[in-house]
């Protein structure tokens, strides 16, 4: 039956010709594969025969920068499914090529000033066929115009901005465009500045794991975490097997889009591949409570994904909100607060999570809604501007404290952590809660650029205590 199904998908996949791509089958060190070439990215479709279940593999690698931008794999047991999946690859494939050029932004306050400057570097990009894709921006519309981009330049007038640019959008180039070159409208000076600083790009250091320093993993069983992050235009399903607590493997799966059945694939491939996992715990965003989860923003309302799982797979499975793994992940890193609130507000959410621990304690509430900022939404002072106000820092930071201030007024933790990158400065941000809250009552304000490391580790912890809590 699975080789009627291969037979079919690759039937499928080969007749889905395009101008925007070719087609054609390659064989490299890890097997043969079907691949979509494009001036631009590369996919591939390749299919893996383990026991007797089929895994196919999508994958596109842009060439620009050589980077993976949507990677999967799942079993092969249902063609609607896999052509679906298909389908999800070939649309991003083509999306690439919008990508392809090199993204400048030129901002300004209103993006009236360089907008000229833009049309003149346009001109120049057609008549030179630079591989540049300029792009004029108000500073209103940076950050959210920004995710594409690869480097930002910024007038003179709003040059003092450089420092806090180039802090949020750290994965960017960013410099100030000189007033010479700015005021004579200099196209070809401003085009030399582009490629010098692309030539002098260095590559960031990997971030450091976070150590478990309070509580250590008491589970002897060999365990997978699931951590599903969506943020902006990706989501990713990233897992890891630990055993004895230590990671023996860790991957992730890229993708635009998601739904609970890219977790089932997750689980199909990695439980087929492993059969000496026992626990799972799924740290994803939501409600989660008594089984049910909600999800609102891919369509998950009041699922019962503890029946439907444990239906599903012959394994212990255990879901938890990504915001509470952060803070109980937090705790565990650390030994000098048993109180803290970790404030989680990635760049897609209209709004934040926060998990919270009282006395070594996870705070969980009594329907699973503690820490749902959705909820208080409305009752802020700024709630009829709250979407204009996200599209800056410094209305992010607006923002935050009127959240901040009712989280410190109920519960006056001694730290709060905060994860999100529209968030400049925590001592700019200390500086407007002492408007609100007494200075002294302020807590200490902690910035933290990599979540997903607290998220695994408070997986881990939270596995720990429930093998304890059974035994």
């Amino acid at each position: 039956m699975e080789s009627a199904i291969s037979e079919a998908f690759v039937k499928y996949i080969m007749s889905r010709k395009d101008p925007a791509y070719t087609i054609g089958k390659f064989r490299d060190d890890e097997g043969e594969h079907i691949g979509y070439s494009t001036s631009y990215a590369i996919g591939s479709v390749t299919m893996h025969e383990i026991g007797t279940m089929t895994v196919t593999e999508l994958k596109i690698v842009r060439l620009k920068d050589d980077k993976t931008v949507f990677y999967l794999h799942f079993e092969l047991k249902d063609l609607d499914h896999a052509r679906d999946l298909f389908e999800e690859m070939i649309d991003t494939l083509k999306a690439m090529k919008k990508e392809d050029r090199i993204t400048v932004l030129l901002c300004c306050t209103s993006g009236i000033t360089t907008s000229y400057f833009n049309s003149r570097l346009k001109e120049a990009q057609s008549l030179l066929e630079l591989n540049y894709n300029f792009k004029a921006v108000s500073y209103n519309r940076l950050y959210m115009d920004s995710y594409d981009a690869d480097v930002i330049l910024l007038a003179p007038q709003i040059g003092y901005l450089r420092d806090k640019v180039a802090e949020i959008l750290d994965d960017k180039i960013v410099k100030t465009i000189p007033a010479s070159v700015f005021g004579a409208y200099d196209v070809s000076k401003l085009i030399r500045l582009v490629d010098d600083a692309l030539a002098h790009q260095k590559e960031k250091e990997e971030t450091a794991k976070v150590p478990a320093e309070r509580i250590a993993f008491r589970n002897e069983k060999r365990t997978l975490v699931v951590c599903i992050l969506i943020q902006n235009k990706n989501v990713r399903i990233g897992f890891r097997i630990y055993d004895q607590g230590k990671i023996v493997h860790s991957d992730q799966t890229i993708k635009q889009t998601y739904q609970l059945r890219d977790l089932e694939d997750v689980l199909d491939v990695v439980l087929a591949k492993d059969k000496e996992i026992k626990d799972i715990i799924v740290v994803t965003p939501g409600i989660y409570h008594n089984g049910i989860l909600t999800f609102r923003q891919p369509g998950i309302i009041n699922v019962n994904v503890d029946e439907l799982f444990a239906a599903r797979y012959d394994r212990r499975i255990t879901f938890m909100n990504d915001a509470n793994a952060m803070a109980l992940g937090y705790y565990g890193s650390q030994n000098r607060y048993d109180t803290l609130s970790f404030y989680f507000h990635p760049i897609s959410a209209r709004t934040p999570g926060i998990g919270t621990i009282v006395k070594g304690r996870l705070l969980k509430g009594n329907s699973g809604v503690a820490g749902e900022m959705q909820f208080v939404k409305s009752t802020l002072g700024i709630s009829d501007h709250i979407d204009s106000l996200a599209l800056t820092p410094e209305g992010t930071m607006t923002i935050i404290s009127y959240y901040l201030t009712d989280l410190i007024a109920y519960i006056d933790p001694q730290a709060i952590i905060i994860s999100c990158d529209f968030l400049a400065s925590a001592d700019d941000l200390k500086e407007t809660l002492k408007a609100s809250i007494r200075p002294d009552a302020v807590p200490a304000l902690i910035q933290v650029d990599d979540c997903v490391e607290y998220m695994y580790t408070g997986a881990m912890m939270e596995t720990a205590v429930a093998n304890t809590s059974r035994e």
